[in-house]
C-alpha cells in the first residue's frame, strides 16, 4: 500500500505530466475568468498617447460576486507641476492616498542644501525629505497636519506617462497617507496613526458630500503650494462601488 502511494506521488510519466499541465492551464484560466480587470478613462486621448486632465480608474472584481478586490483611482492633471496628481491605491486591507507634483530644487534649499531626513536613499534619487505644514480645507472647516514630503530627481512621476521630461533642478514631489481597515487580520500588527485617521475622516466626508478639498503646503523655506481635489467631478465618473471599496464604506482599524 505504501509503495503504491509513493509510486503515485512521484509518477512523472508523460501522461501524468500532460494531465498536470492541462489542469494547471484550466486552473489559471478559471482564476482569470473569476476576476475581471476593468479600466475606465474619463477623457481618452484622441491624438496623443498621453492622458491629460482625466480621471483614470482600474479595478478588479469577482465575476461571481461582483465584489471588488483591487482598485486604483488616479487623477492626471492637464499641467502637471502647476496642478497635482492624486491617487488612491486600494487593497482589501488598506488604502494609500498620495498627492504628487513638481518643484524647483532651488526653492527648497536650506543654507544651500536640500534637507533630507532619508539621506540613505539619496543614491536612488531621493534627495529631499522634510516636514511641511499641510492645511486641508473643506468649505469653512480646516485641519492642520505636519506631513513628510519627499522629492526625487529620477523621474517626474511613475504614476502615468507624461510628455514633460525631467529637467536639471526639477524634483518630483509627493506625500502620502496610509489607512488600515478593520479587515486587516488580527495577527498582522499595525493600525492607522492618529494624524492619518484625522485625514481619512476629513477627506472621506468630503468625498461622500462631493465637496472640494483644498491642500496648502508650506515648507520651512516659506514656499507655499496650493492644490485642489474636485471630488464632485470624481464621483460623477468613478463607479460608486469603487469609491465604497477605497474609502466611503470602510472603517479604520
Amino acid at each position: 500500500m505504501i509503495l503504491y502511494f509513493l509510486k503515485n506521488q512521484f509518477d512523472h510519466s508523460p501522461s501524468k505530466l500532460k494531465f498536470q499541465f492541462i489542469a494547471g492551464l484550466l486552473l489559471s484560466a478559471s482564476l482569470s475568468a473569476a476576476y475581471a480587470e476593468n479600466q475606465l478613462i474619463e477623457n481618452p486621448p484622441k491624438e496623443s498617447e498621453f492622458i491629460s486632465d482625466s480621471w483614470v480608474v482600474k479595478y478588479q472584481a469577482n465575476d461571481f460576486t461582483d465584489e471588488i478586490t483591487n482598485a486604483t483611482v488616479l487623477y492626471i492633471p492637464k499641467n502637471y507641476g502647476e496642478q497635482a496628481a492624486i491617487q488612491l491605491r486600494c487593497k482589501p486591507f488598506f488604502t494609500n492616498f498620495s498627492l504628487q507634483y513638481t518643484e524647483q530644487e532651488k526653492n527648497l534649499l536650506d543654507d544651500g542644501e536640500l534637507p533630507n531626513a532619508s539621506a540613505k536613499f539619496a543614491k536612488h534619487g531621493y534627495i529631499y525629505d522634510d516636514k511641511q505644514s499641510l492645511k486641508v480645507t473643506i468649505e469653512d472647516d480646516y485641519e492642520n497636519y505636519d506631513v513628510s514630503v519627499g522629492g526625487q530627481n529620477k523621474h517626474l512621476t511613475n504614476l502615468f506617462k507624461t510628455e514633460n521630461k525631467i529637467q536639471p533642478g526639477l524634483l518630483g514631489m509627493s506625500f502620502f497617507y496610509s489607512f488600515t481597515f478593520q479587515e486587516m487580520p488580527s495577527f498582522r500588527p499595525g493600525k492607522t496613526p492618529d494624524d492619518a485617521r484625522d485625514f481619512f475622516e476629513q477627506i472621506n466626508q468630503a468625498v461622500k458630500n462631493g465637496q472640494t478639498v483644498k491642500f496648502t503646503l508650506e515648507s520651512n523655506q516659506d514656499l507655499v503650494r496650493k492644490f485642489e481635489w474636485n471630488t464632485q467631478r470624481m464621483n460623477a465618473f468613478v463607479p460608486q462601488e469603487v469609491m465604497d471599496f477605497c474609502l466611503t464604506n470602510r472603517k479604520l482599524k
